[in-house]
Order: C-alpha cells, then structure tokens, then sequence
C-alpha cells in the first residue's frame, strides 16, 4: 500500500516501511535524500496529524532515533515524517492504522509458524493533491492578512 503525500510518499511492504522522496517540494524540505526503509522491528511509535489548516503529518520514530520535535514546522524537516494534504488524509489513516497493527503484536515481522500482519489493504485511486506550491500560497496569503491586521490596529488612534 502507497500512500503519496507533500514530498514524498510512503509504502507498507511485509517488513518494512519504505519512505521515497521526490520532486522540488522534497528536495526543498529534505535536500537529496533518498529512499529510507524501516524494518517494523525497529519502529517505537507513530504520530498522526489530521490535516487542516495546515499539512497533516505521519511521523515514525525508531529506536535510538531523535524525533525533530513537536510541531509542524518541525515535523516537515524530519527525515521520518510524511507530509499530506486534506484529499491524502484517509491514505495516511489507513497507512498508520497498518504500521500500528504490525508493531502491536509481539514480534512484528511475520514467522512462518505465526504470521501475524493483518492482510494488505488496497491501494486507493489517486486523488488530486494539493501542491508544495500551492501550500505556499495559503501560508503567503495567511501572512498578508495577519500584516493587514497589524497595519490597521498600527494605525488606529
């Protein structure tokens, strides 16, 4: 299952999780980093933020790693996070829901006396998302009506 977010995109295999980063957006947030992949034994937890607003975000910690901290502007540097958009949100629940059920277990990778992932959910269709570019825009815009509101109380007797 893939799931193709702001950046990048994020692939449940069997094993592991595997992080791809393309196009400018990622090479903007993430520099010339490539395909990362996390075996699910070494995945402490997982942090899911609803997009709203802002992006949403899936972040993966692994053992012995440094989370980039709390916060979205924190979170779109980390190497271990997948930013998405309100159209990829139910890509990225399904995403979590799968990690979560393969580290739940006691051994999370599968034996052949006891498998124990759940069986792999479909791809979903693709779906229009909205672009770093765009994304960029709303913070711009965001930005001018905070100053509009600042020049005005400024100005204000």
């Amino acid at each position: 299952m893939t799931a193709k977010g702001i950046g990048g995109q994020i692939t449940v295999t069997q094993h592991s999780v595997i992080i791809e980063r393309n196009g400018g957006c990622a090479f903007f947030m993430h520099g010339f980093k490539g395909t990362k992949e996390i075996p699910y034994r070494s995945i402490t937890a997982v942090q899911f933020k609803k997009a709203g607003l802002m992006e949403g975000y899936l972040q993966i910690s692994v053992k012995g790693g440094l989370e980039s901290g709390k916060g979205i502007t924190k979170a779109r540097r980390d190497e271990n996070t997948i930013m998405f958009a309100v159209p990829e949100e139910d890509q990225f629940r399904a995403v979590k829901d799968h990690i979560m059920s393969a580290i739940s277990g006691g051994s999370p990778e599968p034996t052949a006396t006891a498998p124990n992932l759940p069986p792999p959910l479909p791809d979903f269709p693709p779906k229009k998302s909205r672009s770093c570019a765009s994304t960029g825009v709303l913070v711009l815009a965001g930005l001018v009506i905070i100053l509009a509101f600042v020049i005005i109380a400024v100005s204000s007797p």
